[in-house]
């Protein structure tokens, strides 16, 4: 995915393991808080990734800005 940082898509292939065990074990709890805390997880890199995105395409963050200030 595009979108992704290298840790992006190594949280996304655990949740993408943790989601084949839960659905062969479907009434286990600790898999599906494994598999919560990894979505958790891989929600706020995500947001963060875009945070930074869009920081850049907006002229980076207030110290960059304030480098350039004449």
């Amino acid at each position: 995915m595009d979108d992704q940082t290298a840790e992006m898509e190594r949280v996304t292939q655990e949740m993408r393991d943790l989601m084949r065990l839960w659905l062969e074990n479907p009434d286990n709890k600790q898999i599906k808080q494994r598999f919560d805390d990894a979505h958790a997880l891989y929600q706020r890199m995500f947001l963060e990734y875009k945070q930074r995105q869009r920081a850049v395409v907006s002229g980076g963050d207030e110290v960059a800005r304030g480098a350039y200030k004449v």
